[in-house]
């Protein structure tokens, strides 16, 4: 940049000594006597003159800065200090004050009360290591939880700093210290750290983390382009929320033969109705055409070939049921799946309906203007192996209660809203209630997304929808200044950078970048040594630890908890994904097209109870992964720049025991008035109360924090 700048200078001095010349000839043929300038070159050479100097003297400015700041810096007393403050801290650390310590230090974020950041402006960069389950494998969690447990406080105030030396005096924890020498050298206390729970369930600590508020300003702006979307349409008519073809992809619908045929490789058994190859955005526009509405919902068993069809209803939009009919699948039934289905061996023992019976009907039924309507309807049109692009989705034109219509990168969309949950929502009545019925009643599904739609067309495109009120730190980072010393390093191609499982993914935001791995001490490690010197942010993600309990080999005896362990990575969200309510038993999680935002493990598992077996690690095992690890932290403590800050958070705790004990309180809550079904699943006041301690108890977590020298 100087070179280039020098060069212009050296031009424009030449520019202006030509013009001297000029008006030196001019002066020699007018026989000796002055001539007058040129005003016109005059008042050129003085501009060129003037921004000459300015330029230079600016550059002159900035280059002193620069030294002098540097100069700052090499001073001992102006290293950057983490500086924990616990007459300040009057509660728990929780993962959302780790995220904004990381906007403090980085971007515009808010002065943390608990913790001092000494010369942040020297600041040159930060490293965020988020590891599952270390707390657990060191021992520290468990005696965290037991402190916890004891206590008769409903949340109980840990300190804000423990030493490893005093706090974990245990011979079994100090032999794990020893195999850390490398992290021993940045950090020698830790503080316990409390995630993002409400009273039912805890959740994953991701969001709390990776996403911070959304200004007002924003958000009015993401209502604006939402309703800018429907400014050509009709939005009393059912076919302006027709799923586009894009939002058809994107929610795994299939649009033809060709389509099944690259997903599955086979499209045998498929059928296409007369709407495929239809144009959905002229259908959407069209003012004076007559549509027929019909609302579906099938229910399934399992089957050898996966989920088939056992049972399919369809209700017209005056809420007439136009079909129901039981079905008997191709493959024998492995699993009738009683309790979300509602199948019983008994209803299907005399019926003689085969799935290439129903698509017959159905399509005698459904012509080219023909919507289906339903909720996530693309799992019923699998089922059905039938192929249609005229749908309204009940998933899509409302949404979760924590999630968005739009959202900074795709955190907000990973969440559908539950038929039950929108039912009792917006339309005021129970559906899908256990204590009346075992499993689910397809007609009154369908009748329910009915109405729905009917509510929908009456109150406009933005009732049961929100917005969001979130965003990505690395969007916030990207878009405010940083520290004065980080402004002075141009090799920064960007802000931030994200190492790790498709679990960050979705929190990347418009701004970062995003590296995949498979969670390894050594493959990690090896991302964030060369993705240091280019950001100024690297958020990493460890699994080694988390793998070690939740991916353990089967050949491991099932120990037997008896409570006094408890943070069990259960899942982040009922299946159902509604939220629960105090002494709402409706509101309980039982089935769900809710994605977890943190892949755990077991959180996913078809209903195997062998899944919620507890497996402990052999101490051999534990020293091994605590060894990898602790390689991997020296390889990336000893390549960070001076002034280089990082922060070590664990997240959830072990979360293995909770998991086994919301197994069995859901298969308490769906036997309901039946509990003969399951006799093992009685569920007692006294059960319920530990539950819930648990709950909260798998929050806990711990953190570290140092800068590099």
């Amino acid at each position: 940049m100087e070179t280039q700048s020098t060069s212009d200078f050296g031009t424009l001095k030449s520019s202006g000594l030509t013009t001297t010349s000029v008006s030196k000839r001019k002066r020699d043929d007018n026989n000796g006597q002055e001539a007058e300038p040129d005003p016109a070159l005059a008042r050129m050479a003085k501009r060129q003159l003037m921004e000459d100097d300015g330029f230079q003297m600016v550059l002159g400015k900035r280059s002193k800065k620069a030294a002098k700041l540097q100069r700052k810096m090499e001073l001992p007393e102006n290293a950057p200090k983490f500086s924990l403050n616990p007459s300040r801290c009057q509660r728990n650390i929780t993962c959302s004050n780790l995220r904004e310590l990381v906007q403090w230090c980085l971007a515009d974020g808010t002065n943390t009360q608990w913790m001092l950041v000494q010369n942040k402006q020297f600041l040159a960069r930060m490293v965020f290591l988020y590891v599952p389950s270390f707390d657990v494998v060191l021992g520290a969690h468990h005696a965290l939880v037991q402190k916890y447990l004891n206590s008769t406080s409903k949340h109980p105030q840990f300190d804000i700093v423990y030493s490893f030396e005093k706090y974990l005096d245990d011979p079994v924890i100090q032999k794990r210290l020893e195999s850390l020498p490398n992290l021993q050298r940045a950090f020698r206390h830790f503080c316990p750290t409390i995630a993002h729970s409400n009273q039912y369930r805890y959740q994953s600590p991701l969001p709390s983390l990776l996403t911070g508020p959304r200004n007002n300003e924003e958000k009015r702006a993401m209502r604006s382009r939402y309703i800018a979307r429907f400014d050509e349409f009709d939005t009393t008519s059912p076919q302006t929320y027709l799923l586009s073809e894009q939002e058809l992809l994107k929610g795994g619908y299939y649009t033809s033969k060709p389509h099944v045929e690259a997903a599955l490789g086979d499209s045998t058994g498929w059928v296409e109705t007369e709407a495929v190859g239809a144009d959905i955005e002229k259908m959407r526009r069209a003012k004076y055409q007559t549509f027929k509405i019909l609302a579906m919902d099938c229910e399934m068993c399992l089957t050898k070939a996966g989920n088939e069809l056992t049972r399919i209803s369809v209700v017209d939009l005056k809420g007439n049921t136009i079909m129901d009919e039981l079905v008997v699948p191709d493959n024998p039934i492995l699993d009738y799946v009683t309790r979300y289905s509602g199948i019983t061996p008994q209803m299907l023992a005399e019926v003689t309906t085969k799935l290439s019976d129903v698509q017959q009907r159905l399509l005698d039924l459904i012509d080219d203007s023909t919507i289906l309507l339903g909720h996530s309807l693309e799992n019923d049109l699998k089922a059905l192996k039938l192929i249609h692009p005229l749908v309204i989705d009940t998933s899509v034109m409302y949404t979760h209660a924590e999630a968005s219509v739009e959202g900074s990168g795709e955190f907000e969309e990973r969440r559908k809203p539950a038929l039950r949950w929108l039912t009792k929502m917006h339309l005021g009545r129970t559906i899908q209630n256990s204590t009346h019925r075992l499993g689910h009643d397809s007609v009154e599904d369908a009748q329910a997304c009915v109405d729905l739609l009917h509510i929908k067309l009456q109150k406009g495109p933005q009732f049961g929808v929100s917005f969001s009120d979130r965003a990505c730190i690395t969007d916030n980072i990207a878009s405010t200044l940083v520290p004065r010393c980080m402004m002075q390093n141009p090799e920064f191609k960007q802000r931030a950078v994200l190492v790790g499982t498709g679990a960050l993914k979705p929190y990347v935001g418009n701004t970062a970048s995003y590296i995949s791995t498979n969670g390894g001490a050594s493959e990690t490690a090896g991302h964030i040594v060369n993705q240091i010197p280019s950001h100024a942010l690297v958020w990493a993600e460890f699994r080694n630890f988390h793998n070690l309990y939740h991916y353990s080999p089967k050949s491991r005896t099932p120990i037997t908890t008896t409570g006094t362990t408890s943070e069990t990575a259960a899942p982040s969200t009922p299946r159902d994904g509604s939220p629960e309510g105090k002494n709402n038993d409706d509101d309980q999680a039982i089935q769900s097209e809710t994605v977890s935002s943190e892949s755990d493990a077991g959180s996913n598992h078809n209903n195997s109870d062998k899944e919620s077996d507890v497996l402990e690690p052999s101490e051999a095992e534990k020293i091994e992964q605590l060894v990898q690890f602790d390689v991997a932290f020296g390889k990336i403590w000893d390549n960070l720049p001076p002034r280089t800050a990082v922060i070590f958070n664990t997240g959830l705790g072990d979360t293995r025991e909770q998991l086994r004990l919301y197994r069995l309180r859901g298969k308490a809550r769906n036997a309901g008035s039946q509990p003969d079904l399951c006799e093992e699943s009685i569920w007692t006041k006294d059960d319920e109360a530990n539950y819930l301690r648990h709950v909260q108890a798998t929050t806990i977590g711990m953190s570290m924090f140092s800068i590099k020298p």
